[in-house]
């Protein structure tokens, strides 16, 4: 992975520049924001307004329970497990950051290098977790270990992938800075 960014020209990116791209920023203009705070999700300040969200604070889910115009709409910005069905679209515009970065969430699992935190440089976000998992939410890491791609290279406590497979799929970023 570095060596193919390097060859590009490029560094592989790194945790805290994903971080910072997905992050939605406060609104600073809003004089009763007291505190500056990581909103849940890249689309958003305000959790409670997204589908999401409402989606998370079930006790149970059954992606029958939404409709389905809501469903293909959440796996524009989430490709989850409920999205299999659909094609993942990998340059997707109804997917992007405040910061112009696109499928911050769902997709395969992400690598990012992570030096203030070894132990956290695997993006959650996959089609691996159902919407209703905490993994669709921006700061969620996983352990990847580098030499393989099977349940002992990866570890996503205490977290529980809808799909558990012996042989998953790990992408990678290249950043440029300017």
């Amino acid at each position: 992975m570095e060596a193919y960014c390097r060859f590009q020209g490029k560094s592989l990116l790194t945790a805290r520049v994903f971080d910072a791209i997905s992050i939605h920023p406060e609104d600073l203009t809003d004089n009763t924001t007291k505190y500056l705070r990581a909103p849940l999700y890249p689309w958003t300040r305000k959790n409670t307004k997204t589908l999401l969200n409402k989606i998370q604070r079930m006790k149970e889910f059954h992606v029958e329970e939404i409709k389905e115009e809501e469903r293909l709409s959440l796996c524009e910005k989430s490709y989850s497990s409920e999205c299999l069905d659909q094609n993942y679209i990998q340059k997707d515009s109804r997917n992007v950051s405040w910061a112009g970065v696109y499928q911050i969430f769902g997709g395969p699992f992400e690598y990012l290098r992570n030096i203030i935190h070894p132990s956290e440089n695997l993006k959650l976000s996959s089609f691996y977790f159902s919407w209703h998992s905490k993994a669709h939410q921006n700061g969620m890491r996983g352990y990847w270990d580098g030499e393989g791609y099977g349940l002992n290279n990866i570890a996503f406590d205490p977290l529980r992938a809808d799909k558990l497979t012996n042989d998953y799929r790990i992408a990678f970023r290249c950043m440029r800075s300017l």
